[in-house]
């Protein structure tokens, strides 16, 4: 499993668009809403996917294992909103099969993206954690 993790309006979605391309994988979303906007942003750059499906379409989703593509997900921060309730301050998550790998937007410039491990995006976060802290005092 490929996890995106970059700032909001950087490209997590268009990516995801490329991956469903080239896989024929699914490409979940929360909302049915944001559908229309998934299937647009698509369009705009060329791509042609299958039709997005909301979270709850996923469930009932019954594919026979020699049509099985994938499903890429998108804003899992917001289906993990709608999974445990509004209101919640979710402090962290795990997730098996990272493989130690994220994608990460370094902010050298927002065109190019590098692979890191997971250790060394975690001492980006420390670094930008504690940055950030100074800054405030």
């Amino acid at each position: 499993m490929r996890v995106i993790l970059r700032p909001r309006q950087q490209g997590k979605t268009l990516e995801l668009i490329n991956i469903s391309e080239k896989t024929g994988a699914i490409i979940v979303v929360p909302k049915e809403q944001m559908i229309d906007n998934v299937l647009k942003l698509a369009k705009k750059h060329f791509y042609e996917i299958q039709r997005p499906i909301t979270v709850n379409q996923a469930k009932d989703l019954r594919i026979r294992s020699s049509e099985r593509t994938g499903l890429v997900i998108d804003n899992v921060n917001l289906i993990l909103n709608e999974v445990v309730g509004w209101g919640h301050d979710i402090k962290a998550i795990a997730i098996d099969g990272l493989q130690n790998e994220v994608d990460y937007d370094e902010y050298s410039d927002h065109e190019s993206y590098r692979k890191l491990t997971y250790s060394e995006y975690c001492k980006l976060k420390e670094k930008a954690w504690k940055y950030d802290h100074q800054l405030n005092k």
